[in-house]
């Protein structure tokens, strides 16, 4: 992986030349592993897997896109907890994949375009933007990213199914630019669409 955020076009040539989106569930955990994001508590994963649960219920009018194609919907939900100096970031958040109306102002979390799917616009991974959205909240709080290095705490995150490896990539720029916050992943099963209860 890169060692540094500036060196970040190596991994989606590594990715390009590997010739796969996603390595599932397994895989993607043994990859998260190997990276040094372990998973979070199974306080945290249980009360995130109900969290993500009962939002999709009351979401499930957006599996539906605008022409009449079923959405393949992943939600991720985070717990935050990181200090800057006297800055501070902390609460739960969900962002699910698709446009929803709001794009970074920077490109704080780069996507990776995969070779299996090239068309697919990655900065739209529930991962991508959750992480992009609390870079920015970070840089409003703390727009010196030379302090970013020292912020500490803790990162949790859920996520409905194994990350593609744009997210992954997403991850660990994260993680290379917040290096002393603990960040933790826990890949979650895949959400399910009851169409007769969309109609």
């Amino acid at each position: 992986m890169p060692p540094c955020v500036g060196h970040f076009d190596d991994y989606a040539r590594v990715v390009e030349d590997m010739e796969v989106d996603n390595f599932g569930v397994w895989g993607g955990r043994l990859l998260l592993r190997r990276l040094g994001l372990e998973e979070p508590p199974p306080s945290f994963s249980d009360k995130a897997a109900a969290l993500v649960l009962a939002h999709n219920e009351q979401q499930l009018a957006s599996w539906w896109r605008s022409e009449n194609l079923l959405h393949q919907r992943v939600l991720s939900f985070a717990e935050v907890d990181i200090t800057i100096g006297d800055a501070q970031v902390s609460g739960g958040r969900f962002q699910q994949n698709g446009y929803q109306g709001w794009r970074p102002k920077e490109d704080w979390i780069r996507a990776t375009t995969l070779p299996c799917n090239a068309l697919v616009d990655r900065s739209l991974c529930s991962e991508n933007q959750l992480l992009a959205k609390l870079c920015e909240d970070i840089a409003q709080l703390c727009p010196s990213q030379g302090q970013w290095p020292d912020a500490r705490g803790d990162l949790q995150l859920y996520v409905t199914g194994a990350p593609c490896l744009s997210c992954v990539g997403a991850m660990w720029q994260f993680h290379l630019r917040f290096p002393q916050v603990r960040f933790r992943v826990k890949i979650g099963k895949e959400l399910t669409c009851d169409i007769s209860l969309l109609s």
